[in-house]
């Protein structure tokens, strides 16, 4: 047990060996010890080539504004442009999808955050309404078994009823107003 101990310790003073220990009912039964020092360079090597890579590119964009909503917006609008025009084949749908493309690449090397900001802000009060009426149609459909979808009256607010049909006299959480609902399916 002597040996196993002084062996066991000789692997911890080097850290150039990897060792298991398997402990069983409090007795050491076997202690395994390999060297993968070759494995470990070649791992080196691989992090410090991408790493350089990562580096410079983070040192690049240092001080850029980069993506945002805009950009993966043109993006997708780019690729639904370079769909339509691969059936087309359209001179004007060829520059326009060229001209996104560059104000694309134009506004994420752009050093003038402030001013990226400020499209970016203009595009989410356009996009943000949008976004809200279709995920409202999205979820209603998905409960269409469950609720029903009903505007107030009187504060034109959105109420989620439980479905239940006929004609239900419904108070209004928000304005605290009564008023009829009818309910067909």
């Amino acid at each position: 047990m002597q040996y196993l101990f002084g062996c066991f310790s000789e692997i911890l003073s080097n850290n150039s060996f990897r060792y298991s220990i398997f402990v069983v009912n409090n007795d050491i039964i076997l202690i395994m010890a390999s060297k993968n020092i070759s494995f470990y360079r070649q791992s080196n090597q691989r992090r410090s080539t991408m790493g350089n890579f990562r580096e410079k590119l983070a040192r690049f964009m240092y001080g850029r504004y980069g993506a945002d909503q805009l950009y993966y917006c043109l993006l997708i609008l780019n690729f639904v442009l370079m769909l339509i025009n691969s059936f087309l084949r359209l001179a004007i749908l060829d520059i326009t999808v060229w001209a996104i493309l560059i104000l694309m690449i134009y506004r994420t090397f752009s050093r003038n955050i402030y001013k990226r900001q400020l499209e970016n802000q203009k595009f989410l009060k356009v996009w943000y309404p949008i976004k809200s009426k279709f995920s409202l149609f999205f979820v209603r459909v998905k409960e269409i078994r469950t609720n029903r979808y009903r505007r107030c009256t009187h504060c034109k607010s959105m109420l989620r009823l439980p479905r239940r049909t006929g004609k239900h006299a419904v108070t209004c959480p928000r304005c605290h107003k009564d008023f009829d609902v009818r309910v067909l399916l």
